[in-house]
């Protein structure tokens, strides 16, 4: 049975409203059975979520619902409507209750940022300490206080992560010059499948029209999901590029391995290495 403990009102990067639903179920295998869009109960988690709004928020205007299993999110459902007037999303600060504080302090964890035992739902010195750790590693103002900026660079970071432990299912996936689906990509066409996968807005380009999106990223500040570019065939001239995984690796799709990982230091990468870019 899905249980709706809860929700949260945000913005999108549009600045378009969303509701972030908090799910509550004793099933572990829950979260599995609705990573695919057409399984059956899908169903019963769309019919839930349009329940729970019709019932609980019938004068809110939301562009979708994001479904929340633990620090998870496990779908995306499209609703009718559009930004509400004055909807923003709520600063969060030390001394602060809640199911939003849940929420980031889960975000945080998997994130790994926040070292308490548990999600308390209150704001207190450990999650301060998080928001702050998270800020200086990301190149945000360190004031250890979630404000909207932040909160919206941590729902992405976390975005990111799944989209790169998800990258690691293509591994082998062969090199096919122009290519941008399973059957084989080329480099630009991996990135350009796995950010639409995820849910991030993207257009089919090249990596050199990749280079020039998004903000630069220094070496010492590269962030999980940033995209890290190369020079493979004109020194100085992006030819290459690929998704930056931690630990000071990459994965991209090559000639000689298909979807690969690969160390950015090594003998090959590292002197063709040209930049890294941050686009969301």
């Amino acid at each position: 049975m899905i249980m709706i403990a809860g929700h949260e009102l945000t913005q999108d990067q549009n600045g378009e409203l969303v509701v972030i639903l908090y799910v509550k179920t004793e099933r572990t295998e829950f979260a599995q059975e609705h990573m695919e869009p057409h399984n059956q109960q899908s169903e019963t988690v769309d019919q839930a979520v349009h329940h729970y709004i019709r019932e609980r928020l019938p004068h809110i205007r939301a562009k979708a619902a994001k479904v929340v299993l633990g620090s998870m999110i496990i779908a995306s459902i499209p609703l009718l409507g559009g930004q509400a007037a004055g909807a923003a999303t709520p600063t969060l600060a030390e001394g602060m209750e809640g199911h939003g504080v849940t929420y980031l302090q889960r975000h945080l964890d998997y994130l790994g940022y926040f070292d308490y035992h548990t999600a308390t739902g209150t704001f207190g010195n450990y999650t301060e300490e998080a928001v702050r750790q998270f800020q200086r590693e990301y190149g945000l103002t360190p004031t250890g206080v979630a404000d909207p900026v932040t909160r919206t660079a941590i729902e992405r970071a976390v975005i990111k992560k799944n989209m790169i432990r998800d990258a690691y299912n293509y591994t082998g996936v062969p090199y096919v010059w122009g290519g941008e689906t399973p059957s084989g990509f080329d480099c630009s066409g991996f990135i350009h499948y796995m950010l639409q996968k995820h849910g991030i807005d993207s257009e089919r380009t090249t990596s050199r029209e990749l280079y020039k999106m998004g903000i630069p990223v220094g070496r010492q500040g590269l962030q999980v999901g940033d995209l890290v570019f190369f020079g493979l065939t004109e020194p100085g001239e992006v030819s290459h590029v690929g998704f930056y995984v931690g630990d000071g690796k990459f994965i991209s799709a090559t000639n000689s391995k298909g979807i690969w990982v690969y160390d950015l230091d090594n003998s090959y990468w590292g002197p063709k290495y040209l930049g890294a870019r941050r686009i969301y």
